[in-house]
């Protein structure tokens, strides 16, 4: 399954139960920390291609479409743009928040 950014992610599963829902939210915390860990490492970078993306991120060791997912969440974050080519940039979203800091 393809999401709206080209970034291939497994399909989600929909458990049931106040167990299902406390993993649920475990889960989505998780995701926005990946997210927040994939912008911080193209950061110094600026631009990278999602290959090296995913080598600097050190993603080769997360569970398969993690990446995939951590990346599409950076974008819909405002974390990190996609550029043609299959680029990616750190975001202006991003950039805004280090700013203020």
């Amino acid at each position: 399954m393809f999401d709206r950014h080209g970034v291939h992610s497994p399909s989600p599963q929909a458990p049931q139960g106040r167990v299902a829902a406390r993993r649920t939210q475990h889960e989505l915390a998780v995701g926005a920390i990946q997210a927040e860990h994939v912008a911080r490492v193209l950061r110094p970078y600026g631009i990278l291609n999602r290959e090296a993306l995913k080598a600097a991120a050190g993603a080769q060791q997360w569970r398969e479409g993690t990446f995939a997912g951590a990346l599409s969440r950076a974008i819909d974050m405002g974390l990190i743009e996609v550029c043609p080519l299959g680029y990616f940039r750190y975001g202006r979203e991003s950039r805004h928040r280090h700013e203020r800091r």
